[in-house]
């Protein structure tokens, strides 16, 4: 990567990925020690890799306690059902390659109608 891509690097703000996610703070100097120590001089790829990477371990849902294990698991459950799996949904845009290996199972619309048709039967 050309050298003065990056003759100074400050860090301003933290990316958002997704509106209404907020990383957990905890996990912010691990992310400035990983950004910091990334070899710029690298591949163009291979550097954007890995900021990749540092961003994406930043924002994982962190796991407390044990104690707090099935509070642990249903708040991540939320955060995949509110967020994290709506907005895969409507932006994620799978390349050639991956799109062959990516199929819609269903859609709420979809389900809505199968469950419309067996609702006769039901009654």
């Amino acid at each position: 990567m050309k050298k003065d891509n990056f003759d100074s690097i400050i860090l301003v703000s933290i990316p958002c990925l997704i509106n209404g996610y907020l990383p957990e703070m905890e996990g912010l100097p691990l992310l400035i020690y990983k950004l910091a120590n990334i070899n710029y001089e690298n591949d163009e790829m291979i550097c954007f890799s890995e900021i990749a990477y540092a961003l994406a371990n930043f924002y994982l849902p962190s796991m407390e306690e044990e104690e707090e294990e099935e509070e642990n698991k249903q708040r991540i459950e939320r955060t995949l059902r509110s967020l994290i799996f709506p907005a895969l949904r409507n932006k994620f845009l799978p390349n050639s390659e991956l799109g062959e290996y990516i199929k819609e199972l269903t859609s709420t619309s979809q389900a809505f109608k199968h469950f419309g048709r067996f609702n006769k039967y039901l009654n």
